[in-house]
């Protein structure tokens, strides 16, 4: 949990926005009002987090988060849960 005291809570940013600012279409089927509420690790992250896949090692991790978002390359998608929401983008950890 990040402490209160040293980090200020960000913006909500909706999926519309996020995508915007990563110059990257919206996934089919998903709302752009859909809201993102922190940064979390693929372990920790829940519903109304983002997160992001960059390495294979976290394949586990990719595969059992329950991040709302998720910044992956093509390669990884067939690997996010169905109730996470893909965005693919060249670089993930960079993104």
């Amino acid at each position: 949990m990040i402490d209160p005291r040293f980090f200020k809570k960000s913006t909500v940013l909706t999926l519309g926005q996020i995508c915007q600012i990563l110059n990257i279409p919206m996934p089919k089927g998903c709302s752009q009002e859909e809201t993102v509420e922190g940064i979390a690790p693929l372990s920790e992250a829940t519903a109304v987090d983002i997160s992001c896949y960059h390495n294979s090692k976290y394949l586990n991790d990719l595969q059992n988060t329950k991040a709302g978002v998720c910044l992956l390359t093509a390669e990884a998608v067939p690997h996010l849960p169905s109730t996470t929401i893909g965005l693919v983008v060249p670089d993930p950890y960079r993104s």
